[in-house]
């Protein structure tokens, strides 16, 4: 089906189907009516189901900014065309509907482009629900701005990033949902990859504000699974407090008992106005009753979600990451209502904080690679064993200046190796030359440490190179280097190196 084609043949002579040049400019002469726009039955759905109209499209084509949308699932190029509160996906003449949706009243400008392609087939969907309450702006984590920039900083590094290097992460998405008043969905179905990364870092610049509601999120959460055909599914739930739903609930009695009573303007001990009180019953009593009706209220929206989708196929993780003396109790008993769940308490400590994304990134990567999502990693071969000859020889080989190919280490002379360099700015390695004065590079043939990715090798450069009699010898030279490389034959490739070089790139800006 198709709508009003006038105009399309002069619009194609000055703006060829490769989708260069910018498409605004092609059909600045028409009238927005006059757009082409070739519609599918999937566009149509959803324009139906979110209430856009074909004008509203073609004046996002005409008008709108336009961007670079994720590919499609067979690597196609697509556009996005974001006006008035309308995104607009098309293919990458700007001519075919893909889909398109609203953004919810939210300024165009105040979250990060998310695309959502609701045709994306996966094999897992993580739900992240993120605290944006006021109390999230605290400056009390050391080295970050706010308890937020912590959050999303551990988020990138402890969770996406390794999960990106997972064999087959590729069919897995990521949603988000910020949990304050209200929750919003800033994140729908994304992709594994570097611009999920970009999103969330937008996000720990964000300003939290107002209270930490959690029925709202959980809401959010029955409602984005709900047609949610992904294996598995995984529900992360991360707050610095106890829910602040019951602040407007009335008791029994019709009494909203935790709200300030200012019409006796009483003062309480504490300095703050005192609670309205209940006139039927004692406060204290009801109070604690509004409070018990949002644990039971928030746990059974999770026996929901399990009936829903079935028991064993989601998985839940709590975190508690505020004051170590707060009330996480809601949490906890969440983590409990499904067979498979885990709650975490963490204080205000970044270490611990990354030590749970780390444990729930593995946690989930062991699940995917048991239901078939992932593919196991392969160790290497010949890289684990180590003897007493190996041990004595790495430690002689500490003592010495002089490096030889027959005290273990491998030598490589200039004119043999490139040395490159992440570029934060340039988002790339980047040739570099070797210290000046070096001759090459040494790096010793048995690793000394090892982690859950890595093996780690003695490395230094080299002066003085010389060959005598088929062997090569040389000198230390410069700073004691180490050298790594992957324990997996998965990931002996540029991309793994290079993804580990972005990430110290950063750590030396920190």
């Amino acid at each position: 089906m198709a709508f009003n084609f006038s105009g399309l043949l002069d619009a194609l002579r000055s703006h060829p189907l490769d989708g260069s040049g910018d498409v605004r400019h092609t059909y600045a002469h028409l009238d927005t009516d006059n757009i082409s726009l070739v519609s599918h039955a999937h566009g149509r759905l959803r324009r139906e189901e979110r209430a856009i109209n074909t004008l509203e499209l073609q004046a996002a084509v005409k008008h709108g900014r336009k961007e670079r949308a994720n590919p499609g699932r067979d690597g196609s190029q697509r556009w996005r065309y974001t006006h008035k509160g309308v995104v607009y996906i098309t293919d990458l003449t700007s001519r075919h509907e893909i889909t398109s949706w609203r953004l919810d009243a939210v300024e165009e400008d105040s979250s990060p482009a998310v695309e959502i392609d609701d045709n994306l087939s996966v094999s897992s969907h993580t739900v992240l629900v993120v605290d944006h309450s006021g109390s999230m702006r605290k400056p009390d984590v050391p080295g970050y701005t706010s308890r937020t920039a912590a959050v999303y900083d551990c988020l990138v590094r402890e969770f996406v990033e390794p999960q990106m290097k997972v064999v087959g992460a590729g069919d897995a998405v990521v949603s988000l949902i910020e949990m304050s008043d209200g929750a919003r969905l800033v994140i729908n179905r994304h992709p594994i990859d570097d611009n999920l990364i970009d999103l969330l870092k937008l996000l720990g610049d964000g300003y939290a504000k107002s209270h930490g509601n959690y029925l709202p999120a959980l809401d959010k959460v029955l409602e984005l699974f709900r047609i949610d055909n992904a294996r598995k599914l995984f529900l992360l739930f991360l707050s610095d407090g106890a829910p602040s739903d019951h602040n407007f609930l009335e008791c029994a009695h019709g009494v909203q008992v935790w709200q300030p009573d200012l019409l006796n303007a009483k003062m309480h001990r504490s300095g703050r106005p005192s609670l309205r009180a209940c006139g039927n019953d004692s406060n204290s009593k009801c109070r604690q009753a509004v409070k018990e009706r949002v644990q039971k209220d928030c746990l059974e929206r999770l026996t929901k979600l399990g009936d829903m989708l079935g028991r064993d196929r989601v998985y839940v993780g709590t975190i508690a990451f505020g004051p170590p003396g707060d009330d996480y109790q809601v949490l906890q008993a969440m983590a409990k209502r499904l067979p498979q769940g885990s709650f975490q308490k963490l204080g205000l400590s970044v270490d611990s904080l990354k030590t749970a994304f780390s444990s729930l990134t593995s946690d989930l990567t062991t699940m995917r690679t048991e239901m078939g999502g992932t593919t196991p990693l392969t160790l290497r071969k010949n890289r684990f064993q180590e003897t007493s000859y190996h041990r004595n020889l790495r430690e002689e080989s500490l003592m010495d200046d002089l490096i030889d190919q027959t005290s273990g280490w491998d030598i490589y002379r200039k004119d043999e190796i490139k040395k490159h360099k992440y570029d934060m700015q340039q988002r790339r390695l980047v040739e570099v030359p070797l210290t000046r004065g070096a001759e090459g590079v040494a790096v010793f043939h048995y690793w000394f440490s090892q982690g859950v990715e890595r093996l780690v090798y003695k490395c230094t450069e080299i002066k003085d190179y010389e060959e005598r009699g088929g062997l090569k010898f040389s000198s230390k030279f410069g700073e004691h280097l180490v050298a790594k490389e992957s324990k997996h034959e998965d990931f002996l490739t540029t991309k793994f190196q290079e993804t580990f070089c972005k990430t110290q790139g950063e750590a030396e800006r920190l």
